[in-house]
């Protein structure tokens, strides 16, 4: 299972997946950046901010784009399994539970795409899951925003950034 971790992730969200690491027996490989979140922070300065869209997607390319992509080509799937749902912003409302992913050329499929937060909050109870109500990612910027993941501009940013990485 690929996660990438961008290094800006809160205590909170270390200790969520290592318990659910433990607990569901996961086989957890992750991926990060080429660059250390300090280092990164004192060539280009803090995370940009919510209205900085350029100073965004550099920011997504270089510590969470790049890391996934790598991650992609080395475990190289044709099916990517994801959390992504439609209620999380507009990007995401235009894709379907099964969709192509042309930035990794893979098949990504959303099992919970249709599930409200009240469904996924039944079943995370429903089967005793912890939530992880800290989670932050600063490539986003805000919640409605998108890192590039799971948006058109996501492979091409990883490009467009390679010779700052």
């Amino acid at each position: 299972m690929l996660w990438v971790d961008h290094g800006y992730n809160r205590p909170a969200t270390y200790r969520h997946a290592e318990q659910l690491k433990k607990r569901l027996n996961l086989n957890l490989k992750p991926y990060l950046p080429r660059i250390t979140p300090a280092h990164r922070d004192a060539v280009y300065g803090e995370i940009p901010a919510p209205d900085d869209e350029k100073g965004l997607k550099q920011f997504s390319a270089m510590m969470k784009l790049e890391p996934f992509q790598r991650g992609m080509k080395e475990l190289a799937p044709k099916v990517w399994i994801t959390a992504l749902r439609k209620v999380q912003n507009l990007n995401r409302a235009g894709l379907d539970i099964v969709s192509e992913d042309t930035n990794f050329h893979t098949l990504k499929v959303s099992p919970v795409f249709y599930w409200s937060d009240a469904d996924m909050e039944a079943y995370l109870e429903q089967h005793d899951l912890p939530n992880e109500w800290d989670y932050f990612d600063p490539a986003k910027g805000s919640e409605k925003r998108e890192c590039g993941l799971h948006a058109s501009w996501g492979a091409d940013a990883v490009v467009a950034a390679g010779a700052g990485i």
